[in-house]
């Protein structure tokens, strides 16, 4: 994304945590990934003007019938 040079843009990300674990981070060593650090740094990466404003995280609870121990 390219902004208006001398302009900053703020970006919110919104992450489905089922999604997330059950798609990449299950059967991994990948457990404790800190998300924010992680999304820092591609945004950092992709435009140097962009900054994170927030990490929305978004999970239910698991139904007691299809957790496994």
């Amino acid at each position: 994304m390219e902004g208006i040079e001398g302009h900053s843009h703020t970006t919110a990300v919104y992450v489905d945590a089922y999604n997330l674990y059950y798609g990449r981070l299950r059967g991994s060593r990948f457990k404790w990934l800190d998300l924010v650090k992680l999304f820092e740094t591609i945004i950092s990466q992709r435009d140097q003007n962009e900054t994170l404003e927030r990490v929305n995280f978004f999970t239910a609870p698991a139904l007691a019938t299809f957790a496994t121990h």
